[in-house]
């Protein structure tokens, strides 16, 4: 999820399922470092990751989260960022599949194994069991129950979705410049309140319509809102630096209320 930030070109402007006839707008109050990343993104992941170090530590004072209790939406933050990232893609770039593959393998799984490891040599350590070994490392966990899903460490939940997104990119890249990121991006959010909208509140059993409404067809929204923030940046023209903030902002605001 450290991928520097998009650098949107024209062929990028997929929204419609057109290209757009104006030029893309200039913003010179973004703010890049040295090394290229863009210092406003950079700022926002801290923040997110914050929020949610605050979800977990919070019910060490209180049993009751409370307003603190809108902490844990940073992880739909951190979704809306991947898909601010990855908008090129998403807008219609195509995407090389195998580098892709080997970028992203590399860039998260072997620090989750290691994590992974941490946690089971400390279990082993005190004199724990340690099942759910190869549904952990295969990001298999959040598909079977809560208890397999939350037994090392509950922040491991996030990461099969993430992968997920990281999987189907390339078939979202060829939709998006097939048919346009509008009907990507609609129907997304029609996935995401048809899965809502389905929720039996008194229903305690983990079935395929809970399960999908924490993978890839309940959160893929997240994912395009933060595309759509991105293509806001590179082409609405006007109050740059307040709409690019304000984007994100929005987006991952939206997307932590579903």
């Amino acid at each position: 999820m450290g991928e520097a930030p998009p650098v949107l070109k024209p062929e990028a402007a997929y929204i419609s399922g057109s290209m757009l006839s104006s030029p893309p707008v200039t913003h010179p109050t973004i703010v890049a470092s040295a090394g290229g990343e863009d210092l406003v993104i950079e700022a926002i992941r801290g923040w997110a990751a914050l929020m949610v170090m605050a979800t977990h530590y919070v019910f060490m004072s209180s049993p009751h989260a409370g307003m603190w209790g809108f902490a844990s939406t940073g992880v739909n933050l951190f979704f809306v960022l991947s898909g601010y990232v990855f908008a090129p893609y998403m807008l219609g770039r195509p995407l090389a599949v195998v580098p892709h593959a080997v970028r992203r393998f590399f860039r998260l799984v072997p620090l989750y194994w290691c994590a992974l490891a941490t946690y089971v040599l400390l279990r082993a350590g005190a004199g724990g069991d340690t099942p759910y070994v190869w549904q952990h490392l295969l990001f298999l966990h959040t598909t079977e129950s809560l208890e397999i899903a939350t037994f090392y460490n509950p922040a491991f939940w996030s990461l099969p979705p993430e992968v997920e997104f990281y999987i189907a990119l390339p078939l979202l890249a060829w939709l998006a410049a097939r048919w346009g990121f509008g009907v990507v991006l609609g129907a997304s959010l029609v996935a995401h309140f048809v899965l809502v909208g389905l929720t039996d509140p008194g229903q305690q059993a983990v079935t395929a319509r809970a399960l999908a409404t924490i993978h890839l067809p309940g959160v893929l929204c997240e994912f395009a809102l933060g595309a759509c923030a991105a293509w806001c940046v590179r082409y609405v023209p006007y109050g740059a630096l307040v709409r690019y903030r304000s984007s994100m902002m929005n987006g991952w605001i939206f997307s932590g209320g579903m």
